[in-house]
């Protein structure tokens, strides 16, 4: 019989698992605007380039933005995965 352990034994909490799968998020959005930022030439065309960010995560069965989801929550979120969500909303908004 296969044994399956949960990756939760890596991490002292599971708050802090979220933290790190939060804080390993929006480095990768990052990276992806500002690839987008690199390709588009002008303001408008990044501007209308944005909103793939949140199309992705429909794409690939999330359903919603991880920033987005955890950003509604955030009264309710541990507090190691309350200190990313600031981080990842920065990102965007010195982005845009």
């Amino acid at each position: 019989m296969l044994k399956v352990e949960s990756i939760d034994h890596h991490f002292p909490s599971t708050a802090d698992h979220a933290a790190a799968i939060a804080e390993r998020y929006w480095p990768d959005t990052k990276v992806w605007l500002e690839e987008v930022a690199s390709r588009e030439s002008d303001a408008n065309g990044r501007l209308r380039r944005y909103p793939e960010t949140f199309r992705m995560s429909l794409e690939n069965g999330t359903r919603l933005c991880l920033g987005s989801f955890v950003g509604a929550e955030y009264d309710d979120l541990p507090e190691p995965v309350r200190k990313q969500v600031p981080v990842f909303a920065d990102v965007n908004v010195a982005w845009l």
